[in-house]
């Protein structure tokens, strides 16, 4: 077996909660919200590029991006902290962004463990 892909459930819901974020953040930026100052391709760059460094190793199970994926759910974490905080008219996005973030890191984590390496 080869100890750098995982398996199971808990890398299903890594899966999931990834692409969620990543459609949520799509869609913030062009259909719900679109930048009013700031052209919506810059927005949708720096808000997705550091997520679709990882989308390889995401695909392919493999464990060490499970694990480094979650510094930079750090950004979006921050993202959506700022959000809850600043713009009132964007707050439930911002909840979403919270809860999907969370969700990633709590199965990464759960997926990392139950595969010991």
């Amino acid at each position: 077996m080869n100890k750098s892909k995982i398996t199971g459930a808990y890398v299903l819901g890594t899966q999931i909660s990834y692409f969620a974020l990543i459609t949520l953040l799509i869609a913030w930026a062009t259909l719900l919200y679109p930048p009013k100052t700031v052209s919506i391709e810059v927005i949708l760059v720096s808000w997705l590029l550091p997520l679709l460094f990882a989308l390889p190793g995401i695909i392919q199970k493999k464990r060490y991006t499970f694990a480094w994926l979650q510094f930079v759910n750090v950004i979006y974490f921050c993202h959506s902290a700022w959000y809850l905080t600043s713009k009132t008219n964007e707050f439930w996005l911002a909840v979403l962004e919270m809860v999907i973030v969370l969700i990633n890191f709590t199965f990464a984590v759960l997926a990392i463990r139950k595969s010991g390496k």
